[in-house]
This record gives C-alpha cells, structure tokens and sequence, in this order.
C-alpha cells in the first residue's frame, strides 16, 4: 500500500489526531514500515501453527494434592462470623 502525505491525512481524520508539519514524514514512514511487517506476517502460511497461550512455552510447577493433616482448622476458623460442620458459611454471591 502507498503511503503519501494525503493518505496521512485522512488518518489524521479518522483517528482524530494531529501530526505536525516536521512530524509528517516520519510518521509516514513508520506507518510504511508497520504495513511492510504485517506483510511479511501475512505471506507466511500459518494454517497448521497452533495458537499459543503464553509466549514462553513453559510449565508451572505443580506439586501434588494431598489432605495436610495438620492444618488447625479449629483455630483458623475461631474469627469466622460463621461456621458449620468445619466449613466456612458465606452470602451467596451467585443466583
């Protein structure tokens, strides 16, 4: 895509922004250079590449989940405001 001062403009229009005068060239040219990249994006055949869900392909550590026994359930639960069979009682938040 040709990119030119008039082009810019409408830009300017749409985006409801304004470039001054010096700036004019510059930003064309970085507008030019951020279509040339999705280009070269774009001629790659990326059909068979799965998405990614965090760009570092990494693992979190897990460990495993086993009942701890010793966990003082009594005395964590005494400033509850309310209790029942070694549950915490809440408002319901969802209908």
């Amino acid at each position: 895509m040709n990119i030119d001062k008039s082009v810019l403009q409408q830009i300017e229009k749409l985006a409801k922004l304004n470039v001054d005068q010096p700036d004019q060239e510059i930003t064309v040219k970085k507008i030019v250079g951020i279509l040339d990249m999705l280009d070269k994006i774009n001629a790659k055949d990326i059909a068979e590449v799965e998405p990614l869900y965090h760009p570092l392909e990494i693992q979190q550590a897990m460990r495993d989940d086993i009942a701890d026994s010793h966990i003082l359930r009594d005395y964590y639960q005494e400033n509850a405001p309310k209790t029942e069979n070694g549950l915490f009682i809440v408002p319901k938040v969802i209908e």
